[in-house]
């Protein structure tokens, strides 16, 4: 069944796909959390935003 809009949760179908998106997510949140870099000064970008918009990520 499709769900192009990701209305159905469907991570008890599919534990095996949760517990390796956990354990990269886990890594990757380690190895952001050792970055000293500092993001303050970069700017936003107009055209990323909206693109962000489009997507659904930002209202």
């Amino acid at each position: 069944m499709a769900d192009p809009n990701e209305t159905r949760d469907v991570s008890d179908d599919n534990p095996e796909v949760v517990n390796r998106f956990t354990a990269v997510m886990s890594e990757h949140l380690k190895m952001a959390q050792t970055t000293d870099t500092d993001l303050s000064n970069i700017k936003e970008d107009k055209a990323v935003k909206q693109r962000f918009r489009e997507l659904g990520y930002l209202d």
